[in-house]
């Protein structure tokens, strides 16, 4: 009678031991029971202590990265505005400078002074188109461009004669160097030209003096050192969310490895669950089922 009753103790100790590991092994899966067609997923219950002798699960690891996922979205989505709202601003303050009255003016009258320089200067060198001289000069000049250029057609693929086409360039820099100064000293003389050289210096001087002005006004514009401000801001929000992202990543690995091998490797915690089943054995219990009373 002794033996019979030990036996049977043992067989309900058995099944005792077998109904929770069944419970404590789904509740350790990530998915419902197989054969299902829809199976449920597990919702993780809050993690309320470490020793929680029930689950193991890291769920406030867990949930936490999705928020952290969505806050580094935020955070490049506000980088992104503000950077749109620092080039927003940008334009308008330039486009409002090139339209205003002042440098409509001022580029007006540079226009102005550059054609009446030009025409100036036509005048002062018309006089040379019946000067023999600065023709026949104009003249060889043409000539020893073309002579060149036929010099390099013929030679085709082949190394042209170089010593012909370097005499022939000297001889055209020459020919230029007379037409030059002939125009340099016909400009020289004529006071009409100076002239209009003075006004169109003065009109490019007025320009420029304007957009000088007007760089260092937008580097001390107050909503344009806002938003660089904000830009700025944004873009340490944005480093600081993917650091943090990637610290909950890892600390989400480390929890996730941790739970595993502690459910997998510690039998006195909780039974656990592996590819060939519910373990054989549980220490806890005084080695039972090694003795032949189990599977």
């Amino acid at each position: 009678m002794t033996s019979k009753r030990a036996l049977v103790l043992v067989a309900a100790v058995t099944l005792s031991l077998a109904a929770c590991s069944v419970a404590m092994a789904q509740q350790s899966r990530p998915y419902g029971e197989e054969g299902h067609q829809r199976p449920q997923l597990y919702q993780a219950p809050e993690l309320t202590s470490v020793n929680n002798p029930y689950s193991d699960y890291p769920a406030a690891e867990v949930q936490a990265v999705p928020a952290a996922k969505a806050r580094a979205a935020i955070a490049k989505m506000e980088l992104l505005r503000a950077q749109a709202n620092l080039n927003r601003g940008t334009r308008a303050a330039v486009r409002t400078f090139e339209h205003s009255d002042e440098v409509s003016k001022a580029r007006s009258e540079q226009n102005q002074a550059y054609q009446q320089y030009q025409a100036a200067r036509e005048r002062a060198l018309q006089p040379l188109q019946n000067d023999e001289q600065y023709r026949a000069a104009q003249i060889m000049k043409q000539e020893l461009r073309d002579q060149i250029v036929e010099r390099h057609y013929e030679a085709g693929p082949e190394k042209p004669v170089l010593h012909e086409i370097i005499a022939m360039a000297g001889l055209k820099l020459r020919y230029a160097t007379q037409m030059t100064n002939r125009e340099v000293e016909a400009l020289r003389s004529s006071p009409e030209v100076s002239e209009a050289r003075e006004r169109l210096v003065a009109a490019s001087e007025r320009v420029t003096n304007l957009r000088q002005r007007f760089d260092q006004d937008l580097r001390d514009d107050p909503d344009l050192i806002a938003a660089r401000r904000a830009v700025f801001d944004q873009k340490v929000a944005h480093v600081a969310s993917q650091a943090y992202l990637a610290g909950l990543k890892e600390a989400r690995g480390i929890a996730l490895d941790y739970a595993y091998f502690v459910r997998r490797y510690n039998p006195y915690r909780v039974m656990g669950y592996d590819r060939y089943g519910f373990h054989r054995s549980y220490y806890g219990y005084g080695g039972a089922f090694d003795k032949g009373y189990g599977y």
